[in-house]
């Protein structure tokens, strides 16, 4: 008797949808980018043994950790308003190491998503990841993320009064009749 081991299928990383790209030195998840992250935050609950990673890119005219950000912005919104495990998430931070490869300044402001199915490899998305010709893509460590470019509400004031404080005036007592 013979006994046959299946061995499961390596499925390579994919791209779900995406990339997400952002206005010049901004950091805020607007509703394309919610449509996305909805869709990936389905296939994740759909498949509980898959991770995903988020690698973020800036353009060089970019403040320094904005990419990173964006990276995070986008994570807290899979963990806080989705409901996704934040172990299950791995983001990256590539700088302006990685261009897009149309080399248009406007496109290298993006975050790419990748779902990492049960036992793929790392490694393999970089592979699968398309960028300017000559550019030496690496991950940096040593960037912290960019301020909030998040505008705060001001509290509302009240008005201030001019000239001298008002004297309470004299005592009014209620004469009830019968």
């Amino acid at each position: 008797m013979w006994l046959e081991v299946h061995r499961p299928v390596n499925i390579p990383p994919f791209s779900p949808c995406g990339p997400a790209f952002f206005p010049f030195n901004s950091a805020r998840i607007n509703n394309e980018h919610k449509a996305c992250l909805d869709e990936i935050a389905l296939y994740l609950q759909q498949d509980p043994r898959s991770t995903l990673i988020i690698d973020g890119h800036r353009d060089s005219t970019e403040r320094v950790g904005i990419s990173l950000t964006c990276a995070n912005n986008a994570r807290d919104y899979l963990v806080n308003e989705k409901g996704v495990d934040a172990a299950r998430i791995t983001v990256r931070n590539f700088g302006d190491t990685c261009p897009h490869e149309s080399g248009d300044p406007n496109l290298n402001r993006r975050i790419e998503f990748w779902i990492m199915p049960d036992g793929a490899d790392v490694a393999a998305v970089d592979t699968l990841k398309k960028y300017a010709a000559g550019a030496t893509p690496r991950v940096i460590t040593d960037e912290t993320p960019a301020a909030s470019d998040e505008k705060t509400r001001s509290r509302r004031r009240t008005p201030h009064r001019r000239g001298r404080a008002r004297q309470p005036g004299p005592r009014i007592e209620m004469i009830v009749q019968q």
